[in-house]
């Protein structure tokens, strides 16, 4: 029975030092945090944080993790550090309501062990790329698992008399923080729906005041802007949707067994994990159709099933208590371990691969070299990690990671970035491994056809490389 617990304690341990390790090196592992650290920077100076298209910059992120960032990023320097700090915090942090919400579904501080446990096992195997990446994901969704934890105490009794006081405002400043965060408000909205409709008008009366409170404080904060940035167009694929759910999930294995296990639950804190599991599911799926939509919308769904996993403890270890030599205890005792196993061994490969950049990031960043050659370029360089223009004291000019997105619904930005390559406006242009790959990279065909015919390679690292105007185009400009 405590074979997985100690396998999920033993990957946590390492996953919170691979967390810790990652904070103060200047070694991008996530292409966000560059982006994050520039907007940050933008915030704290009264800069523009919503410009229009025709910048070739887009923010569809909401403000509060730039001043919260840019505010630490004030004390260290640093606001990629910044980042890292607090994310890292958020995420360590999640696995404490997690704790809670087991313990007291179960009594036991066993079950809550696993499965805080199993949350940052999961983190680490799954979604190693996030772990401590200057990105609000974690923060968001630490906000909205302690509103699932009020609101399970409140359904089993809890001593708050008007919890929604309480979990609209954590919702609401989750939100904030990351606006893709949705499963756990539906999850609640639909379980007052169903068994506790008394409380569905409170709910919806003070979600609708907040959203109006902060809506206005948004519009005189930024305008117009700050909307049309939140909304603009973005290319969605039912088919990509389809793909991206499926390739992922693949790695839960048997792990999705949970969500059947989690329907047999008929006591109200047990239904509403049922209804965040289904949602995160949903959410998910929905939002991977999104162009460039990345796995960090199921993270949700990993923290319905370290749930799960502690509920699932407790039921196993109750039916081997109650008679450890019936078939049906034997054969629940096999289920956990092929549940909980066969997961991580799956994973194991690419958490080792995570655990061992790291370690080689701390000891000797790669990326040194790059920021240096950037660092010693005469004027403009254009960054597709922009961790490096930011670590260089490079401005922020072009938006390469969001460009495919304001080309889409704005051809007027593809021409206008056209031209300017073929007016050799960028000395230096630092492109990542994908830079010619049409479904992936940050290119159209055309600025690929511009790119190629008007710069050529001067250089590459290990992981980038770096192009400059050919010469008769540097005549021409």
């Amino acid at each position: 029975m405590r074979a997985p617990q100690f396998m999920f304690v033993a990957i946590a341990a390492a996953v919170a030092i691979a967390v810790l390790g990652r904070i103060a090196v200047k070694y991008s592992f996530n292409v966000n945090e560059g982006w994050n650290a520039y907007w940050a920077a933008a915030a704290w100076r009264g800069e523009e944080l919503y410009p229009p298209p025709e910048s070739l910059k887009l923010n569809t992120y909401l403000p509060l993790w730039f001043y919260v960032t840019g505010a630490l990023g004030g004390v260290t320097g640093d606001n990629i550090a910044a980042g890292r700090i607090i994310a890292s915090a958020a995420l360590l942090l999640n696995a404490a309501p997690i704790f809670l919400i087991v313990r007291e579904m179960t009594g036991l501080r066993r079950d809550g062990v696993t499965a805080a446990a199993a949350f940052l096992a999961m983190s680490g195997l799954f979604y190693g790329e996030y772990a401590a990446a200057d990105d609000p994901q974690w923060a968001a969704n630490l906000l909205t698992t302690v509103a699932l934890l009020v609101t399970i105490r409140a359904t089993r009794g809890g001593r708050s008399p008007n919890p929604y006081y309480v979990i609209v405002p954590l919702l609401l400043v989750a939100g904030l923080l990351k606006y893709n965060v949705v499963a756990a408000p539906a999850s609640i909205a639909i379980f007052l729906l169903l068994f506790r409709r008394a409380d569905l008008p409170i709910f919806i009366l003070l979600s609708v005041i907040a959203l109006i409170v902060a809506g206005a404080g948004l519009f005189m904060l930024f305008g117009t802007g700050v909307f049309s940035s939140l909304l603009f167009h973005r290319q969605y694929d039912v088919n990509v949707a389809l793909t991206q759910a499926a390739d992922h999930l693949t790695s839960y294995g048997l792990l999705l067994c949970l969500v059947p296990y989690l329907a047999t639950k008929t006591d109200p804190a047990g239904r509403l994990i049922f209804l965040y599991s289904l949602a995160s599911l949903a959410q998910g799926f929905i939002l991977s159709g999104g162009f460039d939509v990345d796995v960090n919308v199921f993270f949700d769904f990993a923290i319905a099933c370290s749930i799960a996993l502690g509920l699932l403890q407790n039921s196993v270890a109750e039916l081997v208590h109650a008679d450890p030599f019936r078939p049906r205890a034997a054969f629940a005792l096999i289920a956990w371990l092929a549940i909980t196993v066969t997961p991580v061994m799956l994973a194991f490969g690419r958490g080792w691969s995570e655990a061992r950049e790291i370690a080689e990031a701390t000891i000797e960043s790669q990326q040194q070299v790059d920021i240096d050659y950037i660092k010693a370029a005469p004027g403009e360089v254009i960054c597709q990690n922009l961790a490096l223009c930011y670590w260089a004291g490079k401005k922020f000019r072009v938006d390469l990671n969001n460009l495919k997105i304001l080309t889409s619904a704005k051809p007027q930005a593809e021409s206008e970035f056209v031209a300017s390559l073929q007016g050799c406006a960028y000395p230096l242009i630092q492109l990542n491994d994908d830079w010619d790959d049409l479904d992936e990279g940050p290119f159209t065909a055309g600025i690929l056809d511009a790119l190629n015919a008007h710069y050529a390679e001067v250089w590459s690292s290990a992981g980038a490389s770096y192009w400059m105007p050919q010469s008769q185009c540097r005549a021409r400009g």
